[in-house]
């Protein structure tokens, strides 16, 4: 892998989309119980204040896959602004290095980010790699999709061309048009509706090195986020992982390669 130099700071693209000081996004990204920030509202979302993030959460019944992913929505540009912050320090390079040595003779990678947000794995490979690769964002409808393609657009890439952005409806899974050389599902598992599910899907693109990076976690109980974990099927989804998938490296960032 050709690497590059880095230059960009976490609240660059957030300053710029949502017309924010460096000091508002530092702010408006903290996280702590009890928050009740007002979000700036932008061409693709409305303004959300006055409200915790479990308020949010239990302003509507959350109980069927619709319901769910009307969520994502109703927080507004929450998710966005704060998911740039929380991945600032998380480094790719390990799991980068795991799919050139599992891959090492493709020319061009193809890259599935599945609950993907703003795309923290996409946008460090694109800042940090010059090799060839083709992203592939899934997500809910929602702000952080919306910034994500934003991010990949400032950065220089085109969408279709260099990488796809998919919605996904509630109990439907996508149908992707290519198989995967990496798959990550980091910080997702916990809040899906059905992940045993979206994981059978996945595994239809996969071909015998694909490389698999999830995680599954847990929030303490009086902790952000703890309205949306909603934690089912765990037992049967990591069962799953481990009999279709062989453990290369990490236990909390847990990374595979399919047998």
């Amino acid at each position: 892998m050709i690497r590059k130099q880095n230059n960009r700071v976490w609240y660059e693209d957030i300053c710029k989309y949502y017309n924010l000081t460096k000091e508002q996004a530092h702010e408006l990204s903290a996280r702590k119980r009890g928050r009740k920030p007002s979000l700036p509202g932008s061409k693709t979302c409305q303004p959300v204040s006055n409200m915790t993030f479990e308020e949010l959460w239990d302003m509507k019944p959350r109980e069927n896959s619709e319901q769910i992913f009307e969520f994502y929505k109703d927080v507004g540009s929450w998710l966005a602004i704060r998911q740039p912050r929380y991945n600032m320090n998380h480094n790719y390079n390990t799991l980068v290095q795991i799919l050139n040595h599992y891959n090492p003779n493709k020319s061009n990678y193809n890259l599935l980010e599945y609950g993907s947000g703003v795309g923290p794995v996409t946008r460090f490979i694109t800042d940090n790699y010059k090799n060839s690769f083709h992203f592939t964002l899934a997500d809910v409808p929602s702000e952080p999709l919306h910034f994500a393609r934003f991010r990949l657009t400032e950065r220089g890439l085109k969408e279709k061309d260099n990488f796809n952005i998919i919605e996904i409806e509630p109990y439907k899974f996508p149908n992707f048009d290519r198989k995967f050389d990496l798959i990550t599902v980091c910080d997702v598992f916990e809040h899906c509706d059905a992940p045993y599910e979206a994981l059978q899907n996945m595994l239809k693109y996969c071909h015998k090195n694909t490389i698999f990076v999830e995680t599954w976690v847990e929030h303490p109980d009086d902790g952000p986020s703890t309205g949306c974990d909603l934690d089912r099927d765990k037992e049967k989804t990591q069962k799953c992982i481990k009999e279709n998938f062989k453990h290369v490296y990490g236990r909390g960032t847990r990374i595979w390669i399919k047998k």
